[in-house]
C-alpha cells in the first residue's frame, strides 16, 4: 500500500508532522544518502536539498552517529526522535559538499567506506557502466542474455537496465560484460576513476575523523556478496576491516551490505561479517522494528524530494507501513 501524495499534503497541513514525530519517537530512523552534489542528479541529492534536510534533522530531532546509536541501544538508552545519517561509498564529492554542511549544522554523520576505492585500486562497476553509456555515440546496443537496448532514448534508464542485470551475474562475470561494452560501444576504460567518479583519500578521510566523522566497511571493491565464493567473501569483508585499521588506526565494527536489498546478503553472509570482528551491518530498506536484528539493521533511502525525507524522518512512513501490516493481516 501506496502513502497517497494528497493524504500526505493534507496531514502536514493539519499539523499531522508534529503529531506523526510524536508517535514514532521511539523509531530511530537511520537515513541512507550516496551522493550529494551542488545541483543534484540522477543519482545523487543537491547541496541545497541536503542542507534543509540536514537543518530539519538539527532543529527537530536527536541526530547521532551510527556508533552512537548502537551504544545507545546496547545500554538501552535511545534517545527519543534519533536520527542517524549515513552515507555509502566514499566519493570525494562527500568532503566537497556534505560534510561542509554537516560541519556547519554540527550534525554528526557515518561514511561507509569501499576501501579498494578509497585506496586507488578500482573504480565503482556502475560508474563503469554509467561513464560508457555517457560517452558512446552508439544508438542501440544488442545485449547478450538480456536483449535490444536504445541507448539514444534515455541513457539513465539504461544504465538502471544495464546495472540491474549486473547484480543478477556472478562477480566475474559482470566484470566481463563491463569490458565487454568498452569495447561494443567504442570507448577506452580509464584505468581509475575520472573526476568525476573520484573517490576520498585516506589523508582526507582522516581529517574528518578527527574532526568527528564516524566510519564504517562498505566491503572492499562493492561486489554482491551473494555472487562470490568463500575465498571472495572473506577477502571483501577481511581486507576491508584491515585497511580501515592501517590507514586510521581503529578497527571498524559496521558493516554495510553493498547494494542491501534482501537478496544481497543471507545467514552465512552474516555469520561470515560476525567471523570477520564486526558487531553490526546495515541494510538499505527500512522496517519497523529497524534495531531488532544487529546484523540486518534498517535504513530510510535519503532523495532529493523534501516531502519524501519528511515523511521518513517525522514518522508517517513508519505510521503507514504499520497501518498497512495491520491492514493486511486482518485481511489475511
Amino acid at each position: 500500500m501506496k502513502f497517497n501524495k494528497r493524504a500526505y499534503h493534507l496531514i502536514r497541513l493539519l499539523g499531522g508532522l508534529k503529531f506523526a514525530k510524536f508517535i514514532s519517537r521511539k523509531h530511530p530512523k537511520i537515513i541512507m544518502y550516496h551522493r550529494v552534489s551542488e545541483n543534484g542528479g540522477v543519482d545523487s541529492v543537491s547541496a541545497d536539498s541536503f542542507r534543509k534536510q540536514i537543518c530539519i534533522i538539527k532543529n527537530h530531532f536527536n541526530p547521532l552517529t551510527f556508533s552512537q546509536l548502537m551504544k545507545a541501544s546496547q545500554e538501552g538508552k535511545v534517545p527519543n526522535n534519533a536520527v542517524v545519517v549515513t552515507i555509502d561509498d566514499g566519493y570525494k564529492d562527500f568532503s566537497e559538499y556534505a560534510w561542509p554542511i554537516l560541519m556547519q549544522e554540527d550534525v554528526a554523520a557515518t561514511l561507509f567506506i569501499t576501501t579498494g576505492f578509497v585506496n586507488r585500486e578500482l573504480w565503482l562497476w556502475p560508474d563503469k557502466i554509467k561513464y560508457v553509456l555517457n560517452h558512446s555515440n552508439k544508438r542501440s546496443l544488442y545485449v547478450p542474455f538480456y536483449g535490444e537496448l536504445e541507448i539514444s532514448e534515455n541513457k539513465d534508464e539504461v544504465w538502471h537496465q544495464l546495472a540491474n542485470f549486473c547484480l543478477t551475474l556472478e562477480n566475474e562475470k559482470k566484470n566481463t560484460l563491463i569490458d565487454w561494452l568498452f569495447d561494443e560501444l567504442g570507448v577506452n576504460k580509464p584505468t581509475f576513476p575520472p573526476k568525476f567518479y573520484e573517490a576520498l583519500s585516506w589523508d582526507q578521510i582522516r581529517v574528518m575523523v578527527s574532526q568527528g566523522l564516524d566510519i564504517g566497511s562498505h566491503s572492499h571493491s562493492h561486489p554482491i556478496l551473494t555472487k562470490l565464493d568463500d575465498t571472495e567473501l572473506d577477502f571483501e569483508i577481511n581486507k576491508s576491516k584491515q585497511l580501515i585499521f592501517d590507514n586510521l588506526g581503529f578497527e571498524a565494527n559496521s558493516f554495510c551490505y553493498p547494494n542491501g536489498t534482501k537478496s544481497d546478503f543471507n545467514s552465512y553472509i552474516k555469520h561470515c561479517i560476525v567471523r570477520g570482528g564486526y558487531d553490526y551491518a546495515i541494510v538499505a530498506y527500512p522496517d519497523l522494528l529497524p534495531l531488532k536484528d544487529p546484523l540486518e539493521i534498517n535504513r530510510y533511502p535519503g532523495t532529493q524530494s523534501l516531502s519524501l525525507f519528511e515523511k521518513n524522518v517525522y514518522g508517517l512512513s513508519y505510521i503507514w507501513s504499520d497501518f498497512s501490516r495491520r491492514v493486511i493481516k486482518c485481511i489475511k
